[in-house]
């Protein structure tokens, strides 16, 4: 009788484990879906601005943010259809945020200008982090400081 209570209440516990876990997912996913950037302003090479209005909004650090598979697609006019990247950011000492960015320029048929904002958290340094650029320097290399 002893065991089955021990049992039942591991199991119990287990599933409330579970429940805590699946409500930390969700609401950590809950990122901010901002639109980085208009199809006029990477035309135009003017991205500082908007760069760091992202960067502040979406809380990634100045400095230590880094980016990586940055991806532009053109249409057959040469005009940008859409834009991807991912940012790595150290959230503290033992872990590190990614976050992905999607953005559709040319998906009329999906809504316009659909946008996806995604982010998940690790706990150890993704091995490729120390050979990445910064996204500031990467966002802020054609400015001509």
């Amino acid at each position: 009788m002893a065991k089955n209570k021990a049992a039942e209440t591991i199991c119990w516990l287990g599933i409330l484990a579970l429940l805590i876990l699946s409500i930390v997912n969700v609401v950590y996913k809950g990122t901010k879906q901002t639109l980085l950037f208009t199809r006029d302003e990477l035309k135009s090479g003017e991205v500082s601005k908007s760069w760091e209005s992202f960067r502040k909004e979406q809380q990634l650090s100045k400095n230590n943010a880094k980016i990586e598979d940055f991806r532009l697609t053109l249409d057959r006019n040469q005009n940008i259809s859409s834009m991807r990247f991912t940012v790595i950011d150290p959230s503290d000492h033992n872990s590190y945020t990614t976050l992905h960015y999607s953005s559709c320029f040319s998906c009329e048929d999906k809504g316009e200008d659909r946008l996806t904002v995604t982010s998940d958290k690790v706990d150890r340094k993704p091995a490729q982090y120390d050979r990445l650029m910064t996204a500031d320097e990467f966002f802020f290399e054609g400015r001509g400081s």
